[in-house]
């Protein structure tokens, strides 16, 4: 289904990508950054666009486009939940790190253990 997973900053940076089946050009994401440049706002990207060999599919979240290339038509709505349940893992493990750290640094036990 997805075949590359693209994350792109607010300043047109490609700063993570991931392949599943075949490395895919990031020049395929030219396609998605001439409709950012159309778009008056970053959430008025079309979540949706079609290239002569590929589709993107893309979200904005947290200042962050996760953009999503397939080779052959699929429900768009699966891969849309699917890039938004990637975004929700990261956050609740940013904020798993976060409790531990907190913790870490509070209690004597696991600051001698996280020294060791």
């Amino acid at each position: 289904m997805i075949h590359s997973l693209f994350l792109i900053n607010s300043s047109g940076d490609i700063f993570l990508e991931k392949h599943w089946k075949s490395v895919i050009s990031r020049s395929v994401c030219d396609y998605f950054f001439e409709a950012q440049e159309r778009a008056s706002e970053a959430e008025n990207v079309p979540p949706v666009i079609s290239t002569p060999h590929h589709y993107l599919l893309s979200i904005y979240r947290h200042k962050i486009f996760f953009v999503a290339v397939i080779q052959t038509e699929v429900p768009p709505l699966f891969v849309i939940e699917f890039l938004h349940r990637v975004v929700d893992t990261f956050q609740d493990s940013e904020a798993d790190n976060q409790i531990q750290m907190n913790r870490v640094g509070k209690d004597p036990t696991f600051k001698n253990m996280a020294c060791q």
